[in-house]
């Protein structure tokens, strides 16, 4: 993240806004560990209970639901 707002030139105010969409538990702490959103998908061996226990702010069954996640991801953090 650190390297991408660099190169980029990207100004973050906000880091709840890099969302973090993955299908393991490693996902959901990565994004947690940067104070991001988490979207857990249950396409690989992590069930969306376990996504949910590790800390998922949403979970669902796969990106194909990307308009729905976008949808709920906009509710859950203000972007500007």
């Amino acid at each position: 993240i650190r390297q991408a707002k660099e190169r980029y030139h990207i100004k973050l105010e906000n880091p709840r806004e890099v969302v973090i969409i993955g299908d393991s538990i490693h996902d959901v702490e990565s994004a947690h560990h940067i104070k991001g959103t988490s979207v857990g998908v249950t396409t690989g061996h992590t069930s969306g209970e376990k996504l949910r226990a590790a800390g998922a702010d949403l979970v669902f069954p796969g990106v194909s639901h990307y308009k729905e996640i976008v949808a709920q991801v906009d509710q859950l953090v203000s972007f500007k």
